[in-house]
């Protein structure tokens, strides 16, 4: 029996690859010989024609999902966002994987089609098979959803959420490391709900010049210190991350347009902060936000309202 099951493993040498088959051997009553043993776990480094199609179709699927994200990007770039959003949509909608669905439910909540984003996320169930993982963050997804739909409801905007949504929004921000909890997480940290500054790990012994901006004339005295606008370009509203030194603050946020009118100030408290501004009274156009201490204005940054 030990000589055809050798002989058997050897004229299929890939089944040692099996743990099913290992299982099988190791268990048997009677063992194995050594020296068959050792016959049959050549196998085990066998490469059989399955697994070179198997790798040349992983091959050409992480191809074509660097081409499809460099052309998701390519539409996000375009100037022309009505007709680079309705093609990156139709791009998302002929792509059959659950993440692109995701992304389509996101595009479709961002043109305020909650109706289509809720019909995205309710076929992603009856489509494909999910894991019980994969179901369990789908729920989150649909959690999520519905809670940017009544965010986008609510005229009150952000920072005067009612206690249940954000009670919701922390029950989805306690599994941070996944994508759901992550977007609820920055919610809270925009709506001032959760506090937290990020380690700075900076080399040392380098010259620092002074750097001036030429599309806004501020002169930037401390290259440690920044301000970052997303999303740009903006719709409804724009979010500025800015982080000061200690010794900077109170300063004042500035809102200009491209001419340097002011539009609107904000004092500024704290040195490390996101600020969300409501942009729907504004027209298209380019807008400058400056942030000033010590009477003069040190950061800026351009953003585009479409």
């Amino acid at each position: 029996m030990n000589g055809i099951q050798s002989y058997q493993s050897a004229q299929s040498a890939q089944s040692v690859q099996s743990e099913a088959v290992l299982t099988a051997v190791d268990n048997r009553v009677n063992l194995m010989p050594d020296y068959m043993m050792v016959e049959i776990m050549q196998g085990a480094t066998v490469v059989g024609s399955k697994e070179i199609l198997e790798a040349t179709l992983a091959h050409w699927e992480q191809k074509r999902g660097k081409a499809f994200n460099n052309l998701t990007r390519i539409y996000c770039s375009n100037n022309d966002f009505a007709q680079s959003a309705d093609s990156l949509a139709m791009l998302l909608a002929n792509e059959n994987t659950i993440d692109a669905k995701y992304r389509l439910a996101a595009r479709q909540m961002e043109r305020r089609d909650s109706l289509a984003a809720t019909a995205t996320l309710a076929s992603i169930p009856l489509t494909f098979v999910l894991s019980p993982e994969q179901a369990a963050e789908h729920f989150r997804y649909v959690e999520f959803y519905n809670i940017l739909k009544q965010l986008q409801q609510d005229t009150t905007g952000i920072m005067n959420m009612d206690t249940l949504l954000v009670q919701r929004l922390f029950g989805l921000a306690q599994d941070y490391e996944s994508n759901t909890g992550m977007y609820a997480l920055n919610i809270l940290r925009a709506a001032d709900y959760v506090h937290y500054e990020d380690t700075l790990i900076l080399p040392s012994g380098f010259k620092t010049i002074k750097l001036r901006d030429y599309t806004t004339g501020v002169v930037n005295d401390n290259p440690e210190e920044y301000i970052k606008l997303y999303p740009n370009p903006a719709h409804d509203y724009i979010i500025a991350e800015y982080k000061l030194e200690e010794g900077n603050v109170p300063a004042q946020l500035q809102f200009t347009d491209i001419t340097g009118k002011v539009i609107s100030r904000k004092d500024l408290q704290k040195n490390t902060d996101q600020v969300i501004i409501p942009l729907t009274s504004l027209g298209k156009g380019n807008y400058v936000l400056k942030i000033a201490y010590k009477g003069k204005a040190r950061l800026s940054s351009i953003f585009s309202v479409y």
